[in-house]
């Protein structure tokens, strides 16, 4: 403290002393529009008001007390690894892509299976991928797993049942399964 602060006092300029830089725990500067927890003049910090992981005064964010909506903070939208919301291929929320996808292709047919007649491209209506198929010549129609694009055929099994024809898809390769019934009394 120098000597003319003790003789008259310190000349205060909010928290802080001009002449000895003596500093007071009252009357701080808490930065632009007291939005910030730290005193711009002499560095004090006040006590953060947390709601949950964001605090109220300066938005600061902390890595506890989230609050989760599935994978992502309702507060700060901080992202973890589990609970999340899949559609198909990608999570609603945090558009995390699952590591064994199950695309929607845009192009399927009616059947569940990917229909290609000529050159085509097909995309997946959740994320965007493009695969291109190639069936060979513009007459021919192949058919593809949705899944893995393993080619395959549609087989009939027969049944007692004349009014309708039943067929079958099975890909040789993950297993992915569909079918129909085809009534043929027209």
């Amino acid at each position: 403290m120098y000597l003319i602060c003790k003789l008259f006092g310190h000349k205060w300029l909010r928290c802080i002393c001009l002449r000895c830089h003596e500093k007071r725990d009252e009357n701080h500067q808490w930065g632009a529009d007291k939005e910030s927890c730290i005193c711009v003049l002499c560095g004090a910090r006040r006590e953060h008001e947390w709601d949950h992981c964001k605090c109220k005064i300066c938005g600061r964010l902390r890595d506890e007390d989230h609050d989760w909506d599935g994978c992502t903070c309702r507060k700060c939208g901080a992202v973890r690894d589990e609970e999340h919301d899949y559609n198909n291929c990608r999570c609603v929320k945090c558009r995390k892509m699952l590591d064994n996808p199950r695309h929607y292709w845009k192009s399927h047919d009616r059947h569940g299976v990917i229909t290609v007649q000529g050159k085509q491209t097909v995309s997946c209506a959740n994320c965007n991928q493009e695969v291109t198929f190639d069936a060979g010549s513009p007459y021919a129609t192949k058919y593809y797993c949705p899944h893995c694009f393993t080619e395959g055929e549609w087989e009939f099994i027969p049944t007692e049942d004349r009014l309708f024809l039943t067929y079958r898809f099975t890909c040789a390769k993950c297993g992915y399964r569909t079918g129909y019934e085809h009534n043929d009394s027209y």
